[in-house]
């Protein structure tokens, strides 16, 4: 009775830790992928989508995860697609658009959160910019007049360094506010 017992522990303990590990396709497409034209694809976990190459810019859009399991792309001009993710062994994820392909490479890790800084995260801003969305590998995106720059920051200490198009401001981080002096405040959304 008692091998009985501990066959049947041991295989709801498999069952349970095996569910719980496996990513659900929602949290597997987080993160930036890159297709064959080298445009970045960059899927947030707040249901934000930027699309950016190099020396076009980017462009933004929403995302979100259909109950039949479709990502629902929808553009600012409200054109919406729903496509059929596939993720692949070797790291590929796959859209279907009816029949078309695209096969996108994942650039990063995986959707897991690697930010060891504590400054990930979108921050609405009172001042020169209307926010500001800090991501992993030191990106940040910068939102003002309407418009959305990509950029680059470093963390050291309690001072936020942001680079832009070459130029820089230093933010000083007060608890889940940065200060950038003259630019204003912004505050973590």
């Amino acid at each position: 009775m008692k091998t009985i017992a501990a066959i049947l522990f041991g295989a709801i303990f498999i069952i349970l830790f095996t569910t719980s590990c496996t990513q659900k396709p929602q949290e597997q497409i987080l993160g930036e992928w890159q297709d064959a034209e080298n445009m970045v694809w960059e899927f947030s976990e707040d249901g934000s989508l930027i699309f950016t190459r190099s020396g076009y810019g980017s462009k933004s859009a929403s995302w979100a995860m259909s109950q039949d399991g479709k990502v629902v792309i929808t553009y600012p001009d409200e054109r919406e697609y729903a496509v059929t993710p596939k993720f692949l062994e070797n790291g590929t994820l796959e859209l279907d658009f009816e029949g078309e392909a695209l096969s996108l490479t994942r650039l990063d890790s995986a959707g897991e959160d690697s930010d060891d800084t504590g400054i990930n995260g979108k921050y609405v801003c009172q001042g020169v910019y209307d926010w500001l969305e800090f991501k992993d590998g030191g990106k940040v995106y910068i939102s003002a007049a309407g418009m959305e720059i990509p950029a680059t920051y470093e963390v050291d200490g309690d001072r936020i360094s942001v680079t832009a198009d070459g130029e820089g401001v230093v933010y000083t981080k007060r608890g889940d506010a940065l200060d950038g002096g003259r630019l204003g405040t912004c505050s973590k959304n």
